[in-house]
């Protein structure tokens, strides 16, 4: 082996051991150096038990190249921007508590609201992936926090109501979801967020009839919507319309490019027979 090639390995495996092994608690000393060299980066705050996805080196330098530009980003959009972009790296990798972690230095640094709704979105995706009821409330709680905020100066932000809104559907108070969605149709009848979202709480709640009602109007505003065929066909079938959700299942797995969803429609037409 080439002497650059044994370097790259050694770099690879000391990047790797030193991603597993930061620390989950960070002191900064000063405001200059808010942000310390190390972040929680160990374990996964979802209680995941799966095994972590593989980490290439790709990947580490990527995270390294993101999280030293935002270290030394001194505007306030890029700092956004990076931030952003390493909670995604960190998503994927299945390293929640580092995106949590940097969703919360980001507000420290920048409280505005732009700063607040990337942090919101990042607690809402990981509320989204969260298996443990206790992962999944205090997620939820921290997207609250950064949307009210948002919401103080921009009452009127449909895509924050819509986020904020989903985030009350597993918490002691889910007419909360019901109210701010209802907040959004009545600005915008149109809005095809708040109307999906809806159309999945009417399913959940077991108003099928009313999901059709939502889902079928989705599709006559967008033909293309196919998450949106997809639940019309969830919801059909709870109705024991099986020939009409066959009909959508099959439409969903020959039209949309989104691999999960193909994969979500053609269990529900092998479940049919």
């Amino acid at each position: 082996m080439k002497l650059f090639q044994i370097i790259a390995v050694v770099v690879a495996i000391a990047a790797i051991a030193l991603l597993y092994n930061l620390p989950k608690a960070i002191i900064n000393e000063t405001d200059q150096n808010k942000l310390s060299n190390t972040e929680a980066t160990k374990g996964n705050a979802n209680g995941k038990t799966s095994a972590a996805p593989q980490i290439s080196t790709a990947t580490l330098n990527m995270i390294q190249k993101l999280r030293n530009s935002f270290l030394n980003a001194s505007d306030t959009k890029k700092r956004c921007n990076f931030v952003d972009s390493l909670a995604n790296q960190f998503i994927a990798i299945q390293k929640y508590d580092s995106a949590e972690w940097y969703a919360e230095r980001l507000v420290l640094l920048n409280s505005d609201n732009n700063s607040r709704k990337i942090a919101g979105n990042i607690y809402y995706q990981l509320y989204t992936l969260a298996v443990e009821p206790t992962d999944a409330s205090r997620f939820a709680a921290k997207a609250q926090e950064q949307f009210s905020a948002v919401l103080q100066t921009e009452p009127d932000n449909a895509e924050v109501k819509n986020n904020m809104a989903m985030t009350y559907v597993t918490s002691e108070n889910p007419m909360k979801a019901i109210a701010l969605l209802r907040e959004v149709i009545a600005k915008n009848p149109e809005d095809e967020t708040a109307i999906f979202n809806l159309g999945f709480l009417s399913i959940q709640s077991g108003q099928h009839a009313k999901a059709v009602e939502r889902f079928e109007k989705l599709i006559i505003m967008n033909a293309r919507n196919w998450k949106a065929h997809l639940y019309l066909g969830i919801a059909q079938q709870a109705l024991g319309m099986q020939k009409n959700a066959a009909n959508e299942f099959e439409l969903v797995a020959k039209n949309t490019k989104d691999p999960e969803l193909k994969a979500q429609a053609e269990q529900l037409i092998g479940q049919k027979n």
